[in-house]
């Protein structure tokens, strides 16, 4: 009899499924303190935030990561979240941080870092107490210009606990938002 070959299965590659990289996120750089783009233009010795009892902020509405404890973290790039103070409302009535320091100071000298140099109209004062404050900054009376970093020199004030900024509008223009990057705060 005649004998037929074993029947065979031809053997198929197994199959392969493509392998694709994983998925990944967009990073956002992470904000530094270096380099400070006011060296040279700022003066040694302001305060920083171990100098700070707290920064809240009377806004009707912040960023949740942008509070007014950012106003001393030492971080500059606005645009990301967790760096400046944000604050809104302000087409209704004016936004204020009160800041309040550890240890009360003769202050003489304040500066600021305001998103874009916006030209604020604002108000800052002084107090001991927390109820009775003596303004040292206010840009609402005349046109104020703005800057990208804002400095003023006053008669020094003894024995400041508390620090009240208060914007009430944007000279040329009218907004909602407030972003101030940097507060620096002057013992005398």
């Amino acid at each position: 009899t005649e004998q037929k070959p074993a029947a065979t299965t031809e053997q198929k590659p197994a199959a392969t499924t493509e392998q694709k990289p994983a998925a990944t996120t967009e990073q956002k750089p992470a904000a530094t303190t270096e380099p400070n783009p006011f060296d040279g233009q700022l003066d040694d010795g302001f305060l920083t935030a171990d100098d700070i009892e707290s920064a809240v902020s009377s806004a009707k509405t912040d960023y949740p990561e942008n509070t007014a404890d950012n106003l001393f973290n030492g971080l500059y790039e606005w645009q990301l979240k967790g760096v400046a103070w944000v604050g809104g409302g302000l087409k209704t009535e004016p936004v204020s941080a009160d800041i309040t320091l550890k240890t009360p100071a003769t202050i003489n000298k304040i500066a600021l870092t305001p998103r874009s140099a916006r030209p604020y109209k604002m108000i800052i004062s002084l107090s001991s107490d927390g109820e009775n404050y003596t303004p040292v900054v206010d840009t609402t009376q005349a046109e104020f210009t703005g800057a990208e970093l804002y400095k003023w020199t006053f008669d020094p004030v003894e024995n400041v606990k508390y620090i009240r900024l208060t914007v009430t509008g944007l000279w040329g223009k009218e907004i909602d938002w407030v972003t101030i990057n940097e507060l620096y705060i002057y013992p005398a």
